[in-house]
């Protein structure tokens, strides 16, 4: 059974086409979205352990990557909907802890101030005037 996606280009600035449009797509996406092996897991698990020596130096800050989490990609609704919980709990255990937390964006940010502003992250960094046309008189 075929299916329909229906999106409006005005909030995702990059979107060109839906990976998946039917379900030979669906089988494809397989091979592409494939498990790690097992090469793989056993790199991660020495870099973990690496990263967890660390641990005992403390932290100052903690930081949020949002570089994927605005509207070059995602809706204003949708990163409400799928990430507004989320952030809001990162952002209160760091507090709980008694650390600061900061949310890296960088283009993008125009359409979601409102939603951004919400957010108790401590601070924003990373915002990028030139390339996505963001006013900084405003985001400031």
């Amino acid at each position: 059974m075929a299916w329909k996606y229906r999106y409006s280009q005005t909030y995702v600035s990059r979107f060109v086409k839906p990976w998946l449009e039917n379900m030979e797509d669906v089988k494809r996406w397989a091979y592409v979205h494939m498990p790690p092996g097992r090469r793989e897991v056993e790199a991660f698990q020495k870099r973990m352990v690496k990263a967890r020596a660390l641990v005992e130096n403390g932290v100052d800050i903690v930081r949020r990557n949002g570089f994927y989490e605005t509207t070059d990609f995602w809706s204003p609704r949708q990163l409400q909907t799928f990430l507004g919980e989320r952030l809001r709990e990162e952002a209160e255990l760091a507090h709980s802890a008694g650390r600061v937390c900061s949310y890296t964006v960088c283009t993008g940010v125009m359409p979601i101030l409102d939603y951004l502003a919400e957010l108790p992250f401590d601070a924003y960094d990373g915002i990028e005037p030139a390339l996505g046309n963001q006013d900084m008189r405003i985001v400031a």
